[in-house]
């Protein structure tokens, strides 16, 4: 394969504040991913980055038809670790390679439904142009910023459901 045969570069990750203790000291994880976001902010080029808060498993954290996720909008900084399992543990859908189309699009629905509850907006999905300009990566983490600083927590949304 040839570096001309890509045409897009998407770079999911996970936000994982629980390896906080591997940073340097008085280190600040929502600058250095900030800092990350700004040299991953383009598919043709370095790549795009998406985070899913806390992990990837989030994809999973929904019930039918409901923006609530199981374990509710917010995960604890100090529950990272048990929220793999619990995830798992909660979901009706834990098979991701078993997700129908109508799987995916009733994730995405949940993902805009959740973007409009963390951005305080009524409906973000009329126009895409006036989506992308409320809600982008960038956007994403100043607002898990100041829900981490005031709740000492995520708000639960995919990388996944972000990038489709």
């Amino acid at each position: 394969m040839a570096p001309d045969d890509i045409s897009s570069i998407y770079l999911p990750f996970d936000y994982d504040e629980q390896h906080r203790k591997f940073l340097p000291q008085n280190a600040e994880p929502t600058e250095i991913v900030k800092s990350m976001l700004s040299s991953f902010n383009n598919e043709t080029d370095n790549g795009l980055m998406y985070i899913s808060y806390p992990m990837s498993e989030a994809v999973r954290d929904y019930q039918d038809n409901f923006c609530t996720s199981l374990n509710g909008c917010l995960c604890s900084i100090d529950n990272f670790e048990d929220y793999k399992l619990l995830s798992v543990q909660s979901s009706l859908h834990t098979d991701i390679s078993r997700y129908s189309y109508d799987d995916w699009k009733m994730i995405i629905n949940i993902f805009i439904q959740r973007c409009c509850c963390l951005f305080n907006k009524e409906d973000i999905s009329s126009d895409r142009n006036s989506y992308l300009n409320i809600v982008h990566p960038e956007a994403i983490l100043e607002k898990q910023r100041v829900i981490r600083n005031l709740h000492h927590s995520v708000f639960i949304l995919s990388a996944f459901s972000e990038l489709l």
